[in-house]
């Protein structure tokens, strides 16, 4: 896994286990608006859960987990991640959380910009795949040329 990708805005670097970053990440998932957003429950309501979480992505061959720091104060925004859909293929889930303090400043678009880049030239995805509730479809990639592809019924994401 690559331990560290550079946005204009961002650096992604690989997770860590420091409790710093492991209790602001577990803030930004009990935020309610925050899941809001997201479209979905997350798993990481505990800083035990949490560590469980990091191991098992760090784990996955498939699985490229980031830490999103503000490059300019190097303190921590969101996670985000890169997934083979199906082992190694050549489509690729993109998922990102930022801190509600932290929406609309321009992170979210620098990491998917920085994702997307990784995922095409490194990855070699043929599809990167965003998933956002109806709220946030439009939200996700306001700064992004994107298509959508589909719109799914009955989706669950476990």
């Amino acid at each position: 896994m690559v331990s560290r990708l550079t946005g204009e805005k961002v650096n992604l670097r690989a997770p860590s286990l420091l409790p710093k970053d492991i209790l602001k990440l577990v803030e930004f998932n009990q935020n309610e608006e925050v899941l809001m957003w997201t479209g979905r429950n997350t798993h990481i309501s505990t800083k035990e859960n949490c560590e469980e979480w990091i191991k098992k992505c760090l784990e996955n061959e498939n699985d490229c987990l980031f830490f999103i720091y503000d490059k300019e104060h190097d303190i921590l925004v969101g996670s985000c991640n890169l997934r083979y859909k199906y082992n190694h293929s050549t489509n690729v889930e993109l998922g990102i959380l930022l801190g509600i303090d932290y929406v609309n400043q321009g992170f979210g678009t620098d990491t998917i910009k920085t994702l997307l880049k990784f995922a095409f030239d490194e990855m070699h995805a043929h599809r990167v795949m965003l998933h956002a509730d109806e709220a946030n479809r439009i939200n996700a990639g306001d700064n992004i040329r994107y298509k959508v592809d589909g719109i799914n019924i009955n989706y669950f994401i476990i």
